[in-house]
């Protein structure tokens, strides 16, 4: 994001409205820098300093946003956080960023999901969370009909 406004004249950036999407990993990652993004609290939790964006809504597909299954996230271990980062103040919200969203600082947003998903729950997860937290959410599951839709899936054409 820093890229793009430091490069905003030369790609023809707007930052007006911004809207961003991810499929899996990536719905994780919108996810994540919006939270992040929205609040000084959390800036300072994961020691980030910038400007903010000014993020309209958010598309999350296939998102892999429910991590911590359990005390520990054998993906999120595969991935890059550490068993000895344990030590750092964000540990909690590396695992389970769903602890940081506030009514206040979320942008509104869509699901989206398909019926034969192997994230399907995290969706499900999500959706709930945010309804309960009073988060403006569209929730879509799109269902199979003459092939299976799996994990991660074109939704201008499911079909």
């Amino acid at each position: 994001m820093e890229f793009c406004r430091k490069n905003q004249e030369t790609y023809h950036f707007s930052f007006q409205r911004i809207y961003m999407v991810g499929d899996s990993a990536g719905g994780l990652l919108s996810l994540a820098f919006s939270l992040i993004n929205a609040s000084k609290k959390n800036r300072d939790l994961f020691e980030m300093e910038f400007e903010p964006f000014p993020i309209h809504a958010l598309g999350l597909i296939s998102s892999a946003s429910h991590l911590k299954r359990g005390e520990e996230s054998t993906f999120m271990f595969s991935t890059g956080i550490h068993r000895n980062d344990i030590y750092l103040d964000c540990y909690k919200e590396l695992l389970d960023p769903t602890l940081m969203i506030k009514k206040d600082i979320m942008p509104p947003c869509v699901l989206i999901t398909s019926d034969h998903d192997f994230l399907k729950k995290d969706s499900y997860d999500l959706y709930e969370c945010m309804k309960k937290n009073g988060i403006e959410v569209e929730f879509r599951e799109y269902k199979s009909e003459d092939f299976r839709l799996e994990h991660v899936f074109p939704v201008t054409y499911p079909e």
